[in-house]
C-alpha cells in the first residue's frame, strides 16, 4: 500500500463508513489493534451535538496529532488529533482531545480509550492505549472569521483553525501569568450594562461581545513561563489594547470556554515598548482621585509577618507594590485620595495605610494626613476604604465618619465619610470613600443571586447600600447633599441600578459619557466599575475627570509579583501598580 498521505480535496466527501475503513499508514498490532483495522471516526465520535453521542463508550479511533497540550505542573496532558480526511459535513468537527499521547504534530496515532466531555465541554477520549503509524501532512487548517455563529464554533471544536482577516487585542492582562489573550473583531468590546440597560439590550451586546471576540492561547497553563511562545519579545514589548494583529492560527480548544491554542507565532504581530500613559493635566486648584490599591496588606506592620491572606507573599513583594503605588500617587499628586482595598487594620503607626502615608509623604515632599476612624478596623471585612489628605491644601472640619449599619455591616465595606474646608477659599466638600460588593456570586442567593439581566451577583445588596447612603448623607448635618462627592469601587457599570439611583437622587457622575469609559477590564470586556458621582453645588465646579489608564490595559506581568518573570521586567513605575485604572476629578474653588 502507497503510505503517501491521500490529498484531502480528492476524499472529503467520502462517508463514515469509508472512513471507518480507511488506513493511511502500517504499524505493529497492539491492544489498540492494527493500523489496518477499521475503526470509528472522529466526526462519529462528536457528533452534530455539543456532547458526543458516543460519551461514555470505548472506541477505536485513529487521527494526526496536531498540537500537545500542558498542565500547569508542565507534564504531558494529552493531544489534539484530527481526522485527515473529515466528513464532508460542516456540522461535525473532524477532531477531538485525547489523553496521555506524547508524539509530534504530525504524527498518524491509533487511539482506544472511553469518551468523555471535559469540563463538560470538550470531547475528549481518555486514553488506555495508542501506537504511532507514522508521519503524515497535517489537516488544512479551516479558515474562519470573526464573528462566529454559537453552531458554527462548535463544529470547529479541537480542530486547526486559521483566524482569518485583522482582529484587536481587547484584554491582554493574563499574557504574562498564564499566555493568553482577548481579540476581537472591530472596536475594544465593553461590558454590556457599560453601554446598554440591564436585560435584554445588555444581552444582546453580550452575545455580540462572545461572537466577536477570542481568547488565544499557548498549549499551557504553567504561570509565569519567563517566555511566552506565540509572542517572545512580550518582555520589551507588549501587545497594546486596540492595536492589530493577524494570521493566528492554532486548535480551537474548548474546556474553559472556546479559545484558540495557538501553534505558532502570528506572523504580523504590532508591539509598542513599555511607554507610561500621560498625566492628566490639572484643571483646577483641588484634585481629588480614586484608587482600587489591589490589597495594600503589609504584614506585621515592622518589615514581617508574610505571606498574609491577601497581597504581597513576601517583604520583598511588599516593598515593590508600595513602589509603584507610590510612583504612581506621586504623579496624581492628588489633595484628596479615596482608597479601596487597604488592609484593615485601622490607622495606627503599624498598619497599612500609615505605610502608604509616609513613603508617598517622603517621595512628594507634601504632607498627607490620615482620615482618621473612630473604632480602627472598618467593618469585619479583611479590607477597607480609606482617605489621605494633603494638609496644605485641604483640612479637616471635624473628624471622619463612617456607615457600618444595614447593608455596610457585612456585604459592603464601611463607607468613610471625610468633610473638608479647601483652605485657599474657605469652601467645604465631602468626599466619601466607598467599595460595594463585588459581583462574584458565592453565597449569593434570591434577590442577589444573578437575575441574568448583566449586572452579577449581589446586585441587589449594592443598590440598598446606595440607597442607605443618601439617607445617611441626608441626615447627618455635618454634610450638605450637594456638596458630596462619592467616589471609588462601585463594583458596578455606568448602566446599572445603583448608579442610577444615585443619578435620581441628585449626584451627577462626573465622567463624561459622550463615549463609553472605563477603569477595569473583566473577560476582554472594558467598563467603569469605578465611579465618581457629586451633588450638584460640587459637579457645578468640576473642571475636568476621567481615568489615568496605567493598569487595565498593560499585562499582569508588570506588577510587583516575583517570580519566573524575565529580567529587568519590574520596574517601580505607576504601569500595573493595581488592575483598576484611578479615577481622577479636578474642581476649582
Amino acid at each position: 500500500m502507497d503510505d503517501r498521505p491521500t490529498p484531502i480535496n480528492a476524499i472529503r466527501a467520502i462517508g463514515l463508513i469509508g472512513l471507518a475503513s480507511l488506513t493511511l499508514s502500517a504499524c505493529q498490532s497492539s491492544h489498540t489493534g492494527s493500523c489496518e483495522d477499521t475503526y470509528t471516526p472522529i466526526p462519529q465520535i462528536q457528533g452534530f451535538d455539543f456532547e458526543s453521542p458516543l460519551s461514555g463508550q470505548t472506541v477505536v479511533t485513529e487521527g494526526i496529532v496536531t498540537a500537545n497540550y500542558r498542565n500547569r505542573d508542565g507534564e504531558i496532558e494529552g493531544s489534539f488529533i484530527q481526522s485527515q480526511i473529515g466528513d464532508g459535513n460542516p456540522n461535525s468537527s473532524d477532531g477531538l482531545f485525547a489523553t496521555d499521547i506524547v508524539e509530534k504534530a504530525g504524527t498518524h496515532v491509533r487511539v482506544s480509550g472511553t469518551v468523555t466531555e471535559h469540563e463538560r465541554r470538550l470531547t475528549t477520549i481518555q486514553t488506555d492505549g495508542y501506537k504511532a503509524c507514522g508521519s503524515v501532512e497535517l489537516p488544512d487548517a479551516e479558515k474562519v472569521q470573526l464573528p462566529l455563529r454559537g453552531r458554527h464554533i462548535e463544529s470547529l471544536e479541537a480542530m486547526r483553525v486559521e483566524l482569518s482577516g485583522t482582529v484587536k487585542f481587547s484584554d491582554v492582562t493574563r499574557i504574562g501569568s498564564d499566555g493568553e489573550a482577548v481579540v476581537a473583531a472591530g472596536e475594544r468590546l465593553f461590558a454590556p450594562t457599560e453601554v446598554a440597560q440591564p436585560g435584554q439590550i445588555a444581552e444582546q451586546v453580550r452575545v455580540a461581545n462572545v461572537r466577536r471576540s477570542l481568547t488565544v492561547d499557548d498549549l499551557s497553563d504553567q504561570r509565569y513561563r519567563g517566555q511566552i511562545s506565540w509572542w517572545p519579545d512580550a518582555d520589551s514589548n507588549l501587545p497594546a489594547i486596540g492595536q492589530p494583529v493577524t494570521d493566528l492560527t492554532g486548535v480551537l480548544d474548548d474546556r474553559r470556554g472556546y479559545r484558540l491554542q495557538l501553534t505558532r507565532p502570528p506572523e504580523t504581530r504590532a508591539s509598542q515598548p513599555r511607554r507610561i500613559p500621560t498625566v492628566p493635566p490639572v484643571r483646577g486648584n483641588l484634585r481629588v482621585v480614586g484608587f482600587n490599591l489591589l490589597n495594600l496588606f503589609n504584614g506585621d506592620g515592622d518589615g514581617g509577618g508574610f505571606p498574609t491572606t491577601r497581597g504581597a507573599r513576601s517583604t520583598s513583594e511588599y516593598e515593590r507594590q508600595l513602589a509603584k503605588l507610590v510612583a504612581a500617587l506621586k504623579a496624581l499628586n492628588a489633595d484628596v485620595i479615596a482608597l479601596s482595598e487597604l488592609e484593615n487594620d485601622g490607622s495606627g503607626s503599624n498598619s497599612a495605610v500609615a505605610d502608604l502615608q509616609r513613603a508617598l509623604n517622603a517621595a512628594s515632599g507634601r504632607n498627607y494626613e490620615i482620615s482618621q476612624t473612630p473604632a480602627g478596623a472598618l467593618g469585619d471585612d479583611e479590607i477597607a476604604v480609606g482617605i489621605l489628605y494633603a494638609s496644605d491644601t485641604v483640612e479637616q472640619t471635624q473628624p471622619a465618619t463612617t456607615l457600618t449599619r444595614g447593608p455596610f455591616s457585612s456585604l459592603n465595606r464601611p463607607a468613610l465619610a471625610q468633610t473638608l474646608r479647601h483652605v485657599e477659599s474657605g469652601q467645604t466638600f465631602t468626599t466619601i470613600a466607598l467599595h460595594l460588593k463585588s459581583k462574584g456570586c458565592g453565597k449569593a442567593d434570591g434577590a442577589n443571586a444573578d437575575q441574568r439581566d448583566g449586572q452579577g451577583c449581589w446586585n441587589a445588596s449594592r443598590t440598598q447600600a446606595v440607597t442607605e447612603l443618601t439617607r445617611w448623607v441626608e441626615a447627618d448635618d455635618t454634610m450638605t447633599p450637594t456638596s458630596t462627592l462619592l467616589i471609588g469601587d462601585f463594583n458596578a457599570y455606568s448602566r446599572e441600578d445603583p448608579v442610577l439611583y444615585l443619578a435620581d437622587q441628585g449626584y451627577r457622575s462626573l465622567i463624561a459619557r459622550r463615549s463609553p469609559q472605563y477603569s477595569y477590564i473583566f473577560r476582554g470586556a472594558a467598563g467603569s466599575l469605578d465611579q465618581a458621582m457629586a451633588g450638584r453645588t460640587l459637579s457645578a465646579r468640576l473642571k475636568g475627570a476621567g481615568y489615568w489608564h496605567i493598569n487595565a490595559d498593560f499585562p499582569a506581568w508588570l506588577d510587583y509579583h516575583e517570580g519566573d518573570k524575565p529580567a529587568g521586567l519590574y520596574q517601580p513605575d505607576p504601569l500595573r501598580s493595581s488592575d483598576h485604572d484611578p479615577i481622577v476629578a479636578d474642581f476649582q474653588f
